[in-house]
């Protein structure tokens, strides 16, 4: 029995699974469409569904290939992140970090700002953003679990100061 487990997962921006090609050529013409998340505008861009196969069967009795899963992968460019990218950018050339250059900078601009997710869920770009963003909601949620069973955290020394700590 293949039990079957639903992911989002972001990809490093080396990832070679990744298509950037369209992006350095045609920049914003190259994404398919965009929606507002926290009011800022997200272009996305499908760039492929995967197939993974597997051999099946014994060598003597003929093996045959089967898909597995479907992967889904899009590219998702955040023009504020971008511009923040490359205001920091430009501050570490500023402070003359060795490893910083305008050159360097132009040659990273086109991929500054972008997230690509690769996905097991068939669903919508926005609602595939949407779900990766409330990972922060849990994280936090679970770091206050942790701060809770850790009695030393709040530092406070009396229920009703704690109650309102929690």
């Amino acid at each position: 029995v293949v039990h079957e487990i639903d992911y989002i997962v972001p990809l490093k921006r080396d990832d070679t699974l990744i298509d950037y090609e369209p992006i350095v050529n045609n920049g914003l013409r190259s994404f398919e469409g965009s929606f507002l998340f926290n009011g800022r505008a997200i272009f996305y861009l499908v760039q492929q569904e995967h197939e993974i196969t597997k051999l099946k069967g014994r060598p003597k009795s003929g093996r045959r290939n089967y898909v597995i899963k479907k992967d889904l992968m899009i590219t998702f460019m955040d023009q504020t992140m971008k511009s923040k990218e490359i205001s920091d950018f430009q501050k570490r050339i500023t402070a003359g970090s060795a490893s910083y250059s305008f050159e360097e900078l132009t040659a990273k601009e086109p991929v500054m700002g972008t997230m690509t997710l690769r996905s097991s869920r068939d669903m919508s770009p926005q609602k595939l953003y949407e779900t990766y963003k409330e990972r922060e909601i849990i994280e936090d949620s679970n770091k206050a679990y942790k701060h809770v069973l850790d009695n030393t955290a709040s530092w406070m020394q009396d229920d009703k100061a704690y109650d309102g700590w929690l």
